[in-house]
């Protein structure tokens, strides 16, 4: 509703604190798991390619409809870079790049939950709510909100805001088009 900048700052502000939040849910797991090498140690789950195939297909078409996404939407973010460079810069370094860092540390904390817990967490809240200490769970609610809002605004709602604003730009702005997708997004 407020606009493009308050979205940077807030992007500016989530993603960092999202990435050391992260970082340190890494320490801690791996701590927990008593090291890197039973993580890496663990079995394969998939003994043939026959097992492999059915796993690997639909799991590479997900993450192909992932980047596809992301690529989509990729312009509604550039075109306020200051130059031809900063956008390079984003699309070619800053985004695979924090997008590798953040899947390798998921699966490292999904990998050392299996060791701690005896089950691979792959959900935060489920793995939040394996917590005792309330300080702690706090804490890590409070990221995964921040985690979320911080994504799913900037994946989910500048794209069709603008959208809409540039199929009726007499009667729409980019603040209506952004309060009309709240507002189909909360109805679906």
């Amino acid at each position: 509703y407020k606009g493009m900048d308050l979205l940077r700052k807030v992007e500016n502000w989530a993603a960092p604190f999202v990435m050391v939040m992260t970082g340190i849910l890494v320490w801690w797991a791996v701590d927990q798991a008593h090291g890197l090498g039973p993580i890496m140690s663990q079995e394969g789950k998939f003994k043939t390619i026959g097992e492999f195939m059915p796993v690997f297909i639909p799991s590479l078409t997900a993450m192909i409809g992932f980047w596809a996404t992301l690529s989509l939407n990729m312009p509604d973010f550039t075109r306020y870079g200051k130059s031809q460079k900063e956008q390079t810069i984003g699309q070619v370094i800053a985004l695979p790049t924090t997008m590798t860092i953040f899947s390798a540390m998921g699966i490292l904390i999904t990998s050392a939950s299996a060791i701690i817990y005896g089950e691979a967490i792959w959900d935060p809240v489920d793995l939040v709510g394996k917590f005792k200490d309330p300080v702690i769970v706090a804490i890590s609610m409070f990221t995964i909100v921040v985690a979320t809002l911080s994504v799913n605004i900037a994946a989910n709602v500048v794209s069709p805001a603008n959208d809409f604003a540039n199929a009726f730009p007499k009667y729409i702005s980019f603040r209506t088009g952004g309060l009309i997708t709240g507002i189909i997004g909360i109805l679906m």
